[in-house]
């Protein structure tokens, strides 16, 4: 049922993104009383973003692989192109967070009933 109110489930990076990103589907819903007495129908948003980096064990794991590469259980190839996913700068260092400000949650929890 998931994949048919959505996509295929290959555009996701795991089970775990799906679902964060599709709870308007799979998860049971209680719509605001935006209209209550410390309703809100706009709220302010901060949006941040992922940190990444290169992965700070890079020169470890190079080590090692240029041992697996020496005893020949791997080729240089492959060496070569784990250590270029390691090294591009795109390992997420975190996950974003939500902040909400007391007032905030206070009306939430005031249009929630």
């Amino acid at each position: 049922m998931l994949q048919i109110t959505t996509t295929d489930l290959a555009y996701y990076k795991n089970l775990g993104d799906v679902q964060k990103r599709m709870k308007q589907i799979h998860t049971p819903g209680l719509r605001l009383d935006t209209n209550s007495e410390h309703g809100r129908a706009i709220e302010n948003t901060v949006f941040l973003k992922d940190f990444k980096s290169e992965s700070n064990t890079l020169t470890d794991i190079k080590e090692a692989l240029d041992g697996f590469v020496k005893k020949g259980s791997m080729t240089a190839k492959d060496r070569d192109y784990i250590l270029s996913k390691l090294s591009d700068g795109n390992v997420e260092v975190t996950d974003a967070q939500a902040y909400r400000s007391l007032s905030s949650y206070r009306a939430i929890m005031d249009m929630s009933g």
